[in-house]
Order: structure tokens, then sequence, then C-alpha cells
């Protein structure tokens, strides 16, 4: 059912819920209402609760409450006009939770809280205001990158990452991978097509520690370590490159 549909359904569907049977997920919610209200028994927003909501001109924040602690798929996907504040109280979201909305929290002190960030929870999300520095948790498992298109300015991989899939980090202008991370994976670097590149028009920093790069590069910044896999990699790439790939390679 379309949100816009709940109360309608409640008029005329007496087994219509808004909650589950113990009020700790919320289902659905009228979401055109002026006032928005979850009551202090509920733990969990459902999948979808206000995904593509427009809470109106009157409203331009919106504060998730304190006691949720799970945010379910798409809950806030796509919602207008308003900025979303998050708790640090959550410990689980779900795909597509907070894409393409806009959002304000302390994104380094939240994920520091979740085992688990989707792949998805946090594209084309607007953080307000700019983040201009992430360092993703040393435990955080994350699939891909769950910032894709986001307006993140710089990103740090840490050491306990040693494989990081660099799919979908072409948004980012500075990129840092902390010694100790190992491989990059994403791509084959040789054989894809000029619009298909990882990254472009980039800083890229490299440690020593990598051995293994399997993503593609056009037109950036790659700063490496001197007698490095990273210089020896981009070196002989520019030697032996067929398409113009204009790296700019810096020894460090």
């Amino acid at each position: 059912y379309c949100l816009r549909d709940v109360c309608a359904l409640s008029s005329f569907c007496p087994t219509f819920r808004l909650y589950d049977k113990n009020k700790e997920t919320l289902l659905f919610y009228p979401y055109r209402q002026s006032t928005i209200s979850i009551p202090s028994t509920v733990k969990r927003i459902g999948s979808a609760v206000f995904e593509n909501a427009d809470f109106g001109n009157d409203t331009d924040i919106y504060i998730i409450p304190e006691h949720i602690e799970e945010i379910g798929e798409s809950s806030f996907d796509g919602v207008i006009n308003t900025v979303i504040t998050v708790p640090k109280t959550l410990s689980s979201i779900g795909k597509y939770s907070f894409s393409d909305s806009k959002v304000s929290l302390d994104l380094e002190s939240f994920l520091q809280g979740l085992s688990e960030v989707p792949l998805t929870a946090f594209q084309y999300t607007e953080f307000v205001p700019q983040i201009k520095e992430l360092k993703i948790p040393e435990n955080t498992f994350y699939e891909g990158n769950p910032f894709f298109e986001s307006n993140i300015e710089k990103i740090v991989f840490p050491a306990s990452h040693r494989t990081v899939d660099v799919e979908n980090c072409s948004k980012f202008r500075v990129i840092v991978f902390e010694e100790g991370v190992e491989q990059l994976c994403g791509g084959d670097s040789r054989n894809k097509s000029l619009s298909d590149y990882d990254f472009e028009d980039m800083e890229i920093h490299f440690p020593m520690s990598i051995n293994t790069i399997e993503a593609s590069f056009i037109n950036c910044r790659l700063f490496c370590p001197k007698g490095s896999y990273a210089e020896t990699f981009f070196t002989s790439i520019r030697e032996n490159d067929t398409c113009r790939i204009d790296n700019e390679i810096i020894l460090v």
C-alpha cells in the first residue's frame, strides 16, 4: 500500500494496523499529517514507512526519536523537503534506508554503533552539513561503497579493511588507503572503457602495503610510496597505455 492511503484504509479496514501486535514496530504512517509522533514503545521503523514521503513545507527537520533502534529497508528513501536527524541509538539500518534524502548526523560516530552498513544505505544522500572527511570505523563491515553519489569530500579506509571494494567511489574528491590495506578490487583496470572508470579527477593516496590493484583510474593524482607496488603498477600502465590515461604519479 502507498502511505498516502493509510487514513482511507484505516476507515474501512478494521484489521489494518499502523503497528505490529506488540506496538514495537511502526508499519505505516500517514505522513501528510502536520505532526509526526511515534510512541515510545516503538523500537523499529519498518520497511518503506516514510519512502518518498513529503512532510510538507512546514516541516524542515524531522528528528528520529532516541528510542528507535532499527531502521528497515527504504524507511526514509527519497524523503522530500525535510532534513532527517538521525540518533546515535540506531544499531541496525536496512538497504536504501536513507537513500536520496537529506540527512543530518555525526556519521563517523554513528557508523561505530553499526556492525554492518548495507551497500545502498546512503546512496545519493545529501549530508547536511556536508561531510568534509569520513574515516570508516575499524570494525564496521560494509559492502562496496554505501555512500555512492553522496556529498562526502574525503574518505579514509583503515588498515583493518585489508581488501577494499572500490566500486562506485567516483564521487569522492580524495581517497586515502591507510597502511595495512592490501587489495583494491572492483574491476579490470586494463579492459574497461573510458566511460566506465572507478576513479576520475581525484586525489588518491596509496600505502606501501598495497599488493593488488583491480580498479581503473583516469586524470587522477596518485600519491605512491617510492618503491611500492602502486608505483610499479601505475608507471607500467603509463608507459604501455594506448588509451591516454592522463594520471599524475607523485612519489612520497
